[in-house]
């Protein structure tokens, strides 16, 4: 009675050596080609792949739980990989692009040095420019306005010259009108004397 009945340590021990026990690798193989067709087998399907064994159900199922364990490390260590080799490129494209970055930059900053060397000399220029044609403008100013007051210089000498010869000539009408007054009056005496000697005449 005694070594029929088992202490539950010793029954945590039995079933501790029997899922510790090694699979052969006949078992192994159709274990693993199970798992390539399903990561996670239903419980009949675990109760008859045991019974096909000769392994307890729990042997299938612990075996199962392991597998898909392992298999879930190598997806990671892949992905890891993966994602290491994608971060390795973006790594060296960016790089890349900030040299070239570096590059535009500092082309760009030669030209806006060249465009303000450009606008400056430009500047320079046209202040020249301006200074030139004010300097032009002002001799241009100061020649009208020479030839202004010289053809009023000339009006006014025209007008006075004009007020001269008006002046004469009104002088000499003043002259010829006289002188036909004074002839008139001359005319008349003759002409009362003659009267006077016709009339001694006839006396």
């Amino acid at each position: 009675m005694e070594a029929a009945e088992d202490s539950p340590v010793e029954c945590s021990k039995k079933k501790s050596h029997e899922d510790g026990k090694r699979f052969s690798d006949e078992q192994v193989k159709v274990l693993e080609s199970m798992f390539k067709q399903k990561t996670k087998l239903e419980p009949s399907k675990k109760l008859e792949l045991a019974r096909d064994l000769g392994l307890q159900p729990r042997q299938v199922a612990i075996w199962f739980q392991n597998r898909r364990a392992r298999w879930k490390t190598k997806q990671l260590e892949h992905e890891y990989r993966r994602l290491k080799a994608e971060f390795n490129n973006l790594a060296m494209k960016f790089e890349s692009l900030k040299k070239e970055k570096e590059s535009l930059l500092k082309q760009l900053q030669e030209l806006n040095d060249q465009m303000e060397n450009h606008h400056a000399g430009c500047s320079r220029s046209q202040e020249d420019s301006i200074e030139s044609e004010i300097y032009t403008s002002s001799e241009n100013v100061d020649l009208k306005d020479n030839l202004l007051n010289a053809s009023l210089d000339h009006e006014r000498s025209k007008g006075a010259a004009s007020d001269r010869e008006e002046q004469l000539r009104w002088k000499e009408e003043e002259e010829f009108w006289n002188m036909e007054e004074l002839g008139d009056s001359s005319l008349g005496d003759s002409f009362d004397l003659s009267c006077d000697n016709s009339k001694w005449w006839e006396f």
